[in-house]
């Protein structure tokens, strides 16, 4: 079986050809060696619900997808499904025909959902699949870890051209697997992000973030609509890396009002009838 889907990919280089870039002064930041981490986690959620055998069509045009996890609701077309989409814009796309809204982000993507005038009627859930990480790894990396210290997830824009941080925080590359930013997540007591699947995942796996403003371009508004999906006071973020405060940060609120099973996904079934899942 394949299933029908969209999520963005940052084009695949080797180790040798980023550190090239960098000596030469060209920003490699659109490139991974591994893949901007929360849209593997997209690959990754497929596999877990559908079966690690099905293959994905990652379509940028076309209809009949499964939409899942990132800022990507500006590419809806006719009978997609919407399951945790969030959007990076002030308004969603004008109504398209045959659209499934199974779940958004938060909130503030449904009262946009809502005034385009969609079908609302089959929502079940507004949260960010992300927060899913902890049931995609296993628990003994959870209940064996042993924290320490802060880490700092940059938005994949800004990896190459960070302030120097200060030395009680460690880097953590978004160019990697889930697993390996829960790993690292899960080794730090205190996490700060301008990635918003670095707080995600921090919270979803039970660790304190700071958000930190990114230092390109990147609309707030994404950044509201979750915090307000788990039920935290959204917090202005601080300037930059540079004025983290580890006493300060770690009181930081981070219990989220969510579990796993909040979050509901449509069948196989429901999918190969509507011309997501082919046989």
């Amino acid at each position: 079986m394949e299933l029908r889907t969209f999520y963005w990919q940052g084009r695949i280089i080797p180790k040798w050809k980023h550190s090239l870039k960098k000596i030469r002064r060209r920003n490699p930041s659109g490139f991974f060696t591994i893949g901007n981490c929360g849209d593997i986690f997209n690959r990754e959620l497929i596999k877990h619900l559908y079966g690690k055998d099905i293959a994905i069509n990652n379509l940028n045009e076309g209809k009949n997808r499964l939409l899942l996890v990132g800022s990507i609701s500006h590419t809806l077309q006719d009978g997609d499904w919407l399951c945790g989409t969030g959007t990076k814009f002030e308004e969603v796309p004008a109504r398209k025909n045959d659209v499934i809204l199974k779940g958004l982000r938060g909130p503030i993507c449904y009262e946009m959902f809502k005034k385009a005038g969609y079908d609302l009627s089959n929502l079940e859930f507004l949260y960010d699949p992300g927060l899913l990480i902890s049931e995609l790894i296993p628990n003994a990396l959870i209940t064996e870890a042993k924290p320490s210290g802060a880490i700092f997830i940059p938005h994949y824009r800004e990896r190459f051209n960070l302030l120097p941080l200060p030395k009680e925080i460690r880097f953590c590359d978004i160019d990697c697997t889930p697993r390996s930013l829960a790993e690292q997540i899960l080794g730090a007591e205190l996490v700060y992000a301008s990635s918003l699947h670095g707080i995600i995942f921090a919270h979803a796996l039970g660790r304190p973030a700071v958000f930190v403003q990114p230092q390109t371009i990147e609309p707030e508004l994404k950044f509201r609509d979750y915090y307000a999906s788990v039920g935290l006071p959204f917090q202005k973020p601080i300037a930059d890396i540079g004025e983290a405060n580890l006493i300060r940060d770690e009181k930081v609120p981070y219990d989220i009002n969510f579990r796993p099973g909040d979050i509901k996904f449509p069948k196989v079934d429901e999918l190969i009838k509507s011309g997501v899942i082919t046989k």
